[in-house]
């Protein structure tokens, strides 16, 4: 598959939309308020996958996250990484509640405003 057709991909299950190339730095992918960038490898690296391994098998019902820090550096740098499901299953948890939001502000304004 080819990077331009992981990009589409990417945005097609997030519901975003793929930016084309214009020779200005931008990011691969729009989705809500993330600003993506999709990398495709052969293969990830064994330490990589390792590391989400571990945190898949300690999370119970929770959300796995894996957080790669440098030492020496600063942690607001620090890298989060979590599986692709789990992070398209936070995006549509937002949006569905920014819809109750929206709707909970409709219903509370006085019948007259609303449209």
């Amino acid at each position: 598959m080819s990077w331009k057709a992981v990009e589409r991909e990417i945005a097609r299950r997030l519901g975003g939309a793929r930016l084309p190339r214009t020779g200005y730095p931008t990011p691969d992918v729009l989705a809500g308020a993330f600003a993506v960038e999709g990398k495709a490898r052969r293969t990830l690296p064994g330490w990589f996958r390792d590391a989400m391994r571990q945190a898949v098998a300690n999370a119970g019902d929770r959300i796995p996250v894996v957080v790669w820090h440098e030492s020496g550096n600063r942690y607001v740098n620090d890298i989060v990484c979590l599986r692709f499901a789990d992070f398209v299953a936070l995006l549509q948890e937002q949006d569905e509640q920014e819809e109750r939001h929206e709707d909970n502000e409709e219903q509370a304004r006085p019948a007259e405003t609303r449209e």
